[in-house]
């Protein structure tokens, strides 16, 4: 039971990181989210070749920052919170278990996204 509840804490740990960093990223996002929802509206009532001649720097700026946004949350959100193992011909992923039978928590690469993520945003925070 005490092994449960320290893998279970330890699991805890790093979705509780995840989720704060991605709540910080996605607070940021929203803004230029709507900005990207008025500009693709534009878009498809001008057309494109007509829309594409009349996007100015801001707006190139704003889509640029949306998707340097979105590329930082794709990164942390696809890293998986295990150990790959193995991946079938099936496509059925077998994840690593420990000695005592639990999934073996994929710490080296989530440290490295959740590190590198947080410096992606901080970075972005002070070029925008």
């Amino acid at each position: 039971m005490d092994l449960g509840e320290e893998h279970l804490a330890n699991i805890n740990n790093y979705v509780d990181k995840i989720y704060y960093l991605l709540e910080k990223i996605n607070n940021t996002f929203t803004t230029y989210l709507y900005a990207l929802k008025r500009m693709h509206e534009k878009i498809v009532v001008l057309g494109g070749g007509r829309a594409a001649n009349d996007i100015s720097q801001q707006s190139l700026r704003i889509i640029n920052n949306g998707y340097l946004l979105a590329a930082i949350m794709t990164n942390i959100i696809t890293t998986p919170l295990f150990q790959p193992k193995d991946v079938s011909t099936d496509g059925v992923v077998e994840i690593e278990t420990d000695s005592d039978g639990f999934n073996v928590l994929n710490t080296k690469e989530l440290d490295n996204i959740l590190s590198t993520g947080e410096e992606e945003y901080y970075d972005f925070t002070l070029k925008k």
